[in-house]
């Protein structure tokens, strides 16, 4: 299954801001909730496909691969700067409370998988924030995961990191 291009924009809802630069209304901006269900759809299809198969080895490598189309929607809809309203809205489509502190990737795999244990969602969750962090392309995240230990490398390398950032705000104003 190839991407997920959204569009979000007609040519009619564009216009022009005071410098001139093509700008859209905000009632343009958002998909209607048939796009928005066709992702929910298309991750699911992936997470039951990818994650079902039991053979040795294949549910560990179709973990990457969910993982893959989760990061790669989570940057399309990061490039038409509408992910933390447009996952907003997906998690209301799926029946999912939202926290005012969730991240966008948090509520795209909450949206899809459903009940699971939550450590390891929060696990999922860092892996992709460190691909993130490098800022990669959904094409790079699997080599990204055999360089670091897989997923559980990169969450471990997201906590290291987290942790020491949030030491050094704390020394900073201590």
């Amino acid at each position: 299954m190839g991407p997920i291009f959204l569009t979000f924009y007609s040519a009619r809802m564009m216009t022009r801001n005071r410098s001139g630069h093509p700008s859209v209304s905000k009632r343009g901006k958002f998909a209607n909730n048939g796009e928005f269900a066709d992702i929910i759809m298309s991750l699911r299809k992936s997470a039951l496909k990818h994650r079902s198969n039991a053979a040795p080895g294949k549910r560990r490598f179709g973990l990457h691969r969910y993982l893959t189309q989760v990061y790669r929607i989570y940057i399309d809809l990061l490039s038409k700067r509408i992910s933390k309203s447009a996952t907003c809205q997906i998690a209301d489509l799926a029946g999912i409370r939202v926290r005012k502190s969730a991240h966008p990737i948090r509520l795209l795999i909450d949206a899809s998988i459903g009940p699971e244990d939550p450590k390891q969602k929060s696990r999922w969750v860092a892996a992709l924030r460190y691909v993130h962090g490098w800022r990669l392309p959904p094409r790079k995240v699997r080599w990204c995961f055999s360089q670091h230990g897989g997923v559980y490398g990169c969450a471990r390398k997201y906590a290291a990191l987290n942790k020491a950032a949030r030491h050094r705000r704390q020394s900073r104003w201590s």
